[in-house]
């Protein structure tokens, strides 16, 4: 017994001082729990990476929901979905359950024009199992509104299906710092205009201008400031045919609008000024072309604080080798005037020169026989302008704006002042939608 205890001793003590293949020991025990908190943070980095994306797509589809809201807020709640549905597809996430809600509270107290979007996804999960987590859900919201930015814009190309609304030839064009340009479609630039403290901005994807343009991203449309106006329904029916009234032809003489009902004054057939006519406002002149009547200036037309209207005109009866002197009606000019004389002419507070939408001809190119001297708003949103010859502000201190279907300027063109107040005109402006987080 002795014996054995001397041999099983030495041995003992041999084998509990032998450590080799512990280390392979240790790892086959803590290997499997490595791996698992491996697996499992990666699994918790891919919950993290699909919030993220849950959370750009929830602001995609606020973003579409809050513009669509702004347009229209009693969009039924099912359009509405429908439409941020469609702003998540586009931004990559068609898995997810969407919920929608309107008119939510902003920050600082705004009003309630925040459309908040909710997504929601299911997903199972691997080694977040083994904690008893069979799926987790991963969520994201987002609240966003629309407003419309106001933007101080001298030239404004409203078409948004011509390949260029706004095109310049030259140079020889003078736009105030900080009025910019903007075409609702591409643009095209050719020669060295100057660009120095404006801002030229397009929708469209056709760009041909200097780099510094086309480097900009292209942006959404801009609305149009003036969609609304148009003359009342009711026919004024004419004051002067050709010219002539009970008085005799009013050719060469100054008309005092305030001697006429509402203001107003209506020319048909052919309204040929052979001479300098003075038109006395605030008030309107309406050239109504019904009938193939025409507008033809020899001598000048001036109107002073006067919206000069083409209704329903051929643009190819517009011409002359005189010109247009105009500045538009103004707010404290009716501000004396009966209610409903207000009334009428409020809407046209701003605009000097205005063609309905039933124009035909397209195109209205002035040459540089026709002089232009105008203050305020031209404004003809079905007709493609062409400028060759110049075109410029009435008074030194006036300023000028153009929105036109599109505008082709290859003449001489100047904005006058960037700041247009004394003429209260509306900036043009976008919906622009801000998310709220």
């Amino acid at each position: 017994m002795a014996r054995f205890r001397d041999k099983l001793v030495p041995s003992a003590r041999a084998f509990h001082a032998d450590d080799r293949g512990g280390t392979a020991l240790i790892y086959a025990l803590t290997l499997p729990i490595v791996v698992g908190f491996i697996g499992l943070g990666v699994e918790v980095g891919d919950w993290y990476m699909t919030r993220q994306a849950l959370q750009n797509s929830a602001d995609a589809g606020a973003w579409a929901a809050s513009i669509a809201y702004y347009h229209d807020p009693y969009i039924a709640s099912d359009e509405l979905a429908a439409t941020a549905q469609a702003g998540v597809e586009r931004s990559g996430t068609e898995d997810a359950d969407v919920t929608v809600v309107s008119g939510q509270p902003l920050p600082g107290g705004l009003t309630n024009l925040g459309v908040r979007v909710t997504l929601a996804q299911t997903k199972p999960t691997l080694f977040a199992s083994a904690f008893g987590i069979a799926e987790t859900e991963i969520d994201a919201t987002s609240l966003a509104a629309a407003a419309l930015d106001t933007v101080n814009v001298c030239l404004a190309g409203l078409n948004h299906s011509a390949p260029h609304s706004v095109s310049t030839k030259g140079s020889a064009w003078s736009v105030p710092a900080g009025c910019n340009i903007h075409s609702n479609s591409g643009v095209y630039m050719n020669g060295n205009p100057n660009l120095s403290g404006i801002e030229v901005t397009y929708t469209g994807e056709s760009c041909d201008a200097p780099s510094e343009v086309c480097a900009r991203p292209a942006i959404q449309p801009y609305n149009d400031p003036y969609a609304e106006l148009s003359l009342e329904d009711s026919n004024p029916g004419c004051t002067f045919n050709d010219l002539a009234g009970p008085g005799g032809s009013i050719d060469g003489e100054t008309i005092d609008l305030g001697g006429y009902a509402d203001r107003t004054v209506v020319l048909c057939g052919d309204s040929n000024f052979n001479h300098d006519t003075t038109f006395v406002g605030p008030g309107r002149v309406i050239v109504n072309g019904t009938g193939g009547g025409s507008f033809d200036a020899d001598g000048t037309l001036i109107g002073d604080e006067v919206s000069l209207i083409f209704s329903d005109i051929d643009l190819g009866h517009i011409g002359g080798n005189g010109g247009l002197r105009l500045t538009p009606i103004t707010e404290d000019a009716i501000a004396g005037l009966s209610p409903g004389v207000q009334e009428l002419l409020d809407p046209w507070v701003g605009i000097a020169l205005y063609a309905d939408r039933d124009t035909v001809g397209g195109s209205w190119e002035i040459t540089g026989s026709f002089d232009m001297n105008v203050d305020g708003v031209i404004y003809m949103p079905e007709v493609d302008l062409v400028v060759k010859g110049t075109v410029d502000p009435y008074n030194a201190s006036g300023c000028l704006r153009i929105f036109t279907a599109t505008a082709d300027i290859r003449g001489n063109i100047d904005f006058g002042q960037a700041s247009c107040d004394p003429y209260s005109m509306k900036g043009v402006g976008r919906v622009r939608p801000r998310i709220y987080g």
